[in-house]
Parts: structure tokens; C-alpha cells; sequence
């Protein structure tokens, strides 16, 4: 199981501080979904799930403490 879910996860530490504001982007092309902080590519992961054809949910998971979200805008570009 450590191995299935070791393909289907990805993470990256970011440094950011509380109060401050920043620029995230979720970029899905196909089977690969990069993500964006502030400009800069933090992480990228291939699944094939991310191109089902189907697909109607997208969700986000935060981990340790909450994070205010504001002016979440979701584009489909296809």
C-alpha cells in the first residue's frame, strides 16, 4: 500500500508565515498537475487520474494549521 500511494501523493515544504498572502496555482494538463506558489513551481505529479474523462471533483487538503483562502477561482481552459 506504502508503494501505491508513494505514485499518487506528492508534497513539498514551502516557507510561509502567518498574515502574509501569497499566489498559488494549480496547473492540471492532461495526466500531470504542477503547482505554483508566488511564480515559482514547488511540485509536480503524473497521475492518470487527474485526465479521467469524467472527472468532476477537485479538492484540496491542507496539513498542520487552517489556511484562509480568498478569491479561489477555478478556470477549465478545454
Amino acid at each position: 500500500m506504502d508503494s501505491l500511494l508513494a505514485r499518487t501523493q506528492a508534497s513539498a515544504e514551502i516557507s510561509a508565515k502567518q498574515g502574509e498572502w501569497h499566489h498559488l496555482e494549480v496547473i492540471i494538463r492532461g495526466t500531470v498537475m504542477t503547482v505554483h506558489l508566488d511564480g515559482n513551481q514547488v511540485v509536480t505529479l503524473d497521475s492518470p487520474g487527474f485526465a479521467h474523462p469524467t472527472k468532476t471533483q477537485f479538492g484540496m487538503t491542507v496539513n498542520g494549521t487552517t489556511i484562509d483562502f480568498d478569491n479561489l477561482k477555478v478556470f477549465a481552459t478545454e
